[in-house]
């Protein structure tokens, strides 16, 4: 890719009016699908969402690595990468018994994953939603047309 071409596309994606606009238009697709979900008069993206306008956005993967994990305390800190064809996005997540619902107390380092995934989704996609996932415990939601 040129130095010419790869500026017009860092000016396209970087002007406030085409981020803002692509920010709608990616809460418009992800509504339609069913991937918003409303908790105390608040919406909240999926992680299964994010994962799906992602992909259609070119997201080539994800990886997660672990930065602590404590099974004593089921504490877990996780990074993780999101590479596509707008870059590469790396955010972090973590979960313990404190900050996830019961069912899920069992499944702490996984939880972080999906914690830390989310974030570094939302960073490619240039979201600001957050993730029904990053909240503390087990949030009963709907989905919004």
């Amino acid at each position: 890719m040129s130095w010419e071409l790869c500026k017009a596309e860092s000016t396209r994606w970087s002007t406030p009016s085409s981020r803002k606009e692509r920010d709608v238009d990616n809460k418009q697709k992800l509504r339609k699908n069913g991937y918003i979900v409303k908790l105390q008069g608040k919406e909240y993206v999926t992680h299964a969402g994010l994962l799906w306008l992602a992909h259609e956005n070119g997201l080539k993967g994800v990886t997660v690595e672990i930065v602590s994990w404590d099974p004593k305390e089921r504490a877990a800190v996780t990074t993780a990468t999101a590479t596509g064809e707008r870059g590469t996005f790396t955010d972090i997540g973590d979960a313990d018994p404190s900050n996830v619902g019961r069912n899920i107390a069992t499944a702490c380092l996984r939880m972080s994953s999906t914690r830390s995934s989310s974030r570094a989704l939302r960073l490619y996609l240039g979201l600001g939603m957050t993730a029904l996932e990053e909240l503390p415990g087990k949030p009963e939601a709907k989905p919004v047309k």
